[in-house]
């Protein structure tokens, strides 16, 4: 594999092979003079691989625009006045030596120079002039595999893509997110299928979660291809892989970056017409093992699909163009000092504008970038507002926050300066931001038991308290007990007795009546007289054993409450002060003797005996006794401690209120269990996809929340969420935090801010006050205008930089 050190080597060998290094140059001067259809002749003789036909193929278009490279020669040596140094000859040897190093890395800059000013200029005659066929001319045939029309701008990608294609060169399709990148590939494939006859084999690596969204745009869109989506087990893969060396097999072969790179012996043998990557940002890192196995790959031509081509520097754009032209765009360290150096230092006010360095940068990379935006090609589309709430942090979490940043280990850690360490502190206090129960929960208070005590009593006690033969005398069977003859009466007292005796027929009324009793407040005597009423049986009754009965009302009892019943009205009472817990617990002390080694005491029939007699008088104070065992904290606290939750509930309150649906984003897992508690004590209805959720579930999830207006929240985690996922059904996004790249929050939130959204799309962003989330946001605005700058259409110029200092850059709504 060719890198910086490796590609500097092979020039050097090849320069010290001939006499004279500038022939080479004045070769080319030479060329621009002869006539094009010689050259034409010269390089389009046929090859006898497929590699050196590529290589013919390119050198004839770049033979093509040899004559517009001297457009470019004063603009050349503009770059290199500014970009050289201007070297002081004093005639030491030293020195001497040092020139001829500058004059070789001179002409190698300008030969590198050259190579992408020809490029660019083959490039730029490609890129469309507008957005509508009314400005710009479409060559390129609508292909009738299609079974859909395009929209205009779609039409005109596919025309830019097939120029591209024509002239041997790949590029970029940058659009902005939603407009239909997926679609502009398909029509580009069948149009070579349609117009070239070739129908593949084509390779499209894109991200686990929009892989089988892939296969369902090509099922709608092109069903005549045959798609092999390459996923599953190893066995299953295997499986898939049998006959696929085979012609027409299949037609395109669509799988995920992980597979692609555990497989990459076995793709890496076939040959691809075209190699497409989607979300092709996440190669954007030249050093990682993804980039460098892709890069290997045996592809005719590349499509590299991102939303967000430029994310946090200027050279993750080298890393992409490399991937696409490693011949055009081959030096890392020269592309960072003509343009990322002076670049970044100009966006974050550290230098001053230099309107060359930024009109080069234009006219290097725009022309193998084909970058529109919905508001310009899309006027139907609803309007898109953002807005940023300021949260407050609560008490518990100003606390966690302050201790943590004042702890010695944090001061120590700031104090060296250690990159890990200084990740680590930005972590924890994020994590108090979003919620104090991330880095420090709530505990669940509990008693500490502890083991009962045994106490061994000595033997003699034992034999005192333990039953005996003698321990109980029965004087009845001795014939000892007299008083049992009190009992008797005489005949006089039976009359008596007799007298007053309760009629049977009385004790079974009385036995069957309804006992009703129903607690009355007791008011004046004359209306608890009027509200009593005496059953006759009472009466009767109650007349024979008591002649005054009739003073007392039979009513009055139900005024008087009873223990229970008074302990029950104050149980809210006793359960607001009943939440002290005890430090430590233990079982009561168990006695045993040393012959026995029994407990004398406690015995377990006794206990259950207890039990059984104290349970239903204890009952009413049971949710008091387990408040003093076990306390657990008040779910409304997992609000209250926080700000940002506080806010989005008031949020959420007028979202509801006013018939929208909503999406909430965050980057933490964790966070997304106590969103679900949080919208839980609420009753909203919601659904959660994060990193764990399968390929096939994510479809099912999508197309049921954009067909159920029931369901109000979908809740997402923002790297899994924010990528390939159509989710028109909801018009507002709520970040609940912020990402350090942009534009990873700019996939997010067009999720539903794409075409087929028929309302305004509302972006709401949770910031806490005067916390390290607003150093995020101000770091994120300094990303978004570096991408302004260097990719987006419009007017961006050296006027941009006048107008806006570091601070303006900063504070920027």
């Amino acid at each position: 594999m060719d890198d910086e050190t490796t590609l500097l080597e092979e020039e050097e060998l090849a320069k010290a092979d001939s006499k004279n290094p500038i022939d080479e140059i004045s070769l080319l001067q030479k060329e621009s003079e002869i006539p094009l259809e010689e050259l034409l002749a010269r390089y389009t003789k046929e090859p006898n691989n497929e590699v050196s036909e590529d290589e013919s193929e390119y050198a004839s278009v770049l033979s093509d625009n040899v004559s517009k490279s001297s457009r470019h020669e004063d603009e050349l040596k503009q770059l290199d006045n500014s970009m050289d140094g201007i070297v002081e000859r004093d005639g030491h040897p030293l020195v001497e030596e040092q020139e001829k190093g500058n004059e070789k890395n001179s002409e190698e800059g300008r030969e590198s120079e050259n190579r992408i000013a020809d490029a660019a200029a083959a490039a730029r005659s490609a890129q469309p002039t507008g957005n509508t066929f009314s400005t710009t001319k479409v060559r390129t045939k609508f292909p009738f595999l299609l079974k859909y029309p395009l929209r205009e701008y779609q039409h005109i990608g596919l025309d830019w893509l097939v120029t591209m294609y024509e002239k041997r060169l790949n590029g970029i399709l940058a659009d902005e997110m939603g407009l239909g990148k997926t679609i502009m590939t398909i029509a580009l494939l069948a149009h070579l299928a349609c117009e070239k006859g070739i129908w593949g084999p084509h390779l499209i690596v894109v991200p686990t979660s929009v892989m089988l969204n892939w296969e369902t745009e090509f099922l709608k869109w092109c069903p005549a291809f045959k798609i092999l989506t390459y996923f599953g087990s190893a066995k299953e893969r295997k499986c898939k892989r049998q006959g696929w060396l085979k012609p027409n097999f299949f037609h395109v072969c669509i799988t995920t970056y992980r597979l692609v790179i555990q497989d990459s012996k076995v793709f890496k043998r076939k040959k691809w017409k075209y190699l497409i990557l989607d979300e092709a940002h996440l190669i954007k890192n030249w050093k990682s093992q993804r980039w460098q196995t892709l890069l290997n790959f045996n592809s005719k031509r590349r499509i590299l699909l991102t939303g967000t081509p430029l994310q946090n520097d200027l050279m993750e754009l080298w890393s992409l163009m490399h991937f696409l032209m490693p011949h055009v765009f081959q030096s890392h360290q020269e592309f960072k000092d003509w343009f990322s150096n002076p670049i970044t230092g100009m966006v974050e006010g550290q230098e001053r504008v230099n309107k060359e360095v930024v009109d080069r940068l234009h006219n290097v990379l725009r022309p193998f970038i084909l970058r529109r935006l919905k508001k310009d090609v899309e006027k139907q589309l609803p309007m898109k507002h953002e807005h940023v709430i300021y949260c407050r942090l609560s008490r518990r979490q100003r606390n966690l926050y302050e201790d943590f940043i004042a702890s010695s280990e944090t001061q120590a850690t700031l104090a060296t300066a250690n990159f890990f360490g200084m990740i680590s502190i930005i972590m924890q206090l994020r994590k108090v931001c979003n919620h104090p129960d991330l880095f420090e929960g709530r505990p669940i208070i509990s008693s500490f038991d502890m083991a009962g005590i045994d106490m061994q009593l000595s033997s003699s006690v034992c034999s005192m308290l333990s039953p005996g033969p003698f321990s109980s005398v029965d004087l009845c069977a001795l014939g000892l007990i007299f008083t049992h003859l009190d009992f008797s009466m005489a005949s006089w007292e039976y009359d008596e007795v007799n007298a007053i005796a309760t009629p049977s027929r009385l004790i079974k009324e009385r036995a069957n009546l309804d006992d009703v009793e129903e607690k009355k407040p007791i008011y004046s005597t004359t209306l608890r007289e009027l509200l009593t009423v005496n059953h006759p049986i009472y009466d009767v009754h109650r007349h024979k054993i008591e002649p005054h009965s009739n003073l007392y009302s039979s009513r009055l009892g139900g005024g008087v409450l009873s223990p229970i019943e008074r302990f029950q009205k104050m149980i809210d009472l006793v359960e607001s002060f009943m939440f002290a817990i005890p430090a430590a617990r233990t079982t009561v002390p168990v006695f045993w003797c040393s012959q026995t080694r029994t407990p004398v005491f406690l015995h377990s029939t006794y206990e259950e005996k207890c039990s059984e007699m104290l349970l239903p008088l204890l009952s009413p104070i049971r949710p008091a006794i387990v408040r003093r065992q076990l306390y657990f904290p008040d779910r409304r606290l997992i609000q209250f401690d926080c700000g940002k939750l506080q806010e989005l509930a008031i949020l959420l309150r007028k979202l509801k209120s006013e018939g929208h649906r909503v999406l909430i984003f965050t980057q933490m897992t964790k966070m997304l269990d106590i969103l679900e508690a949080f919208l839980n004590m609420y009753g909203y209805t919601y659904m959660r996809l994060d990193g764990s959720t399968q390929p096939e579930e994510r479809q099912t999830l999508m197309q049921r929340f954009n067909t159920n207006p029931k369901i109000f929240i979908f809740i997402l985690s923002t790297r899994s969420g924010g990528v390939g996922i159509n989710l028109v059904g909801a018009d507002t996004v709520i970040f609940y935090d912020s990402d350090w790249n942009p534009a990873m929050d700019q996939q997010a939130q067009d999720r539903c801010h794409r075409i087929g959204q028929t309302r305004e799309v509302h972006i709401y962003r949770l910031i806490s006050e005067s916390t390290i989330e607003e150093n995020i946001l101000k770091k994120a605005k300094q990303k978004r205008a570096l991408d302004d700058l260097v990719i987006q259409s419009g007017g961006y110029n050296t006027e941009f930089f006048k107008k806006l200092d570091p601070y303006g850059i900063i504070l920027r709504a």
